[in-house]
């Protein structure tokens, strides 16, 4: 994971898998979930969210980040809107609307 600032003024997270990063093979669950925690509060300390809503990660992320700013930060769905009941047919993709 690594964040940056950008302008100066907002900061943006990038997180990669353990997977992508060629560690999978020697992490363990302990410093796999580490990884999360840490992937979790970096997106979560950002000013601005660019995401998958499909994706129970990047939904705690983003209620982290608007909870601990206490209003909602700009926030792109790469796939979805947020979901505030299963089963909606709210997702797009190239084939088509999805449930959520």
């Amino acid at each position: 994971s690594a964040s940056e600032t950008i302008g100066g003024s907002a900061s943006v997270a990038a997180v990669s898998s353990g997977a992508a990063a060629g560690l999978w093979e020697r992490t363990t669950p302990s410093v796999a979930a580490a990884g999360v925690v840490d992937d979790l509060e970096r997106l979560a300390s950002c000013d601005a969210f660019v995401g998958k809503f499909t994706s129970n990660l990047d939904r705690i992320a983003y209620a982290l980040l608007a909870a601990r700013s206490g209003c909602l930060k700009p926030v792109v769905s790469l796939d979805s809107l947020w979901c505030h009941d299963w089963s909606n047919r709210v997702g797009r993709s190239l084939f088509g609307a999805f449930l959520c």
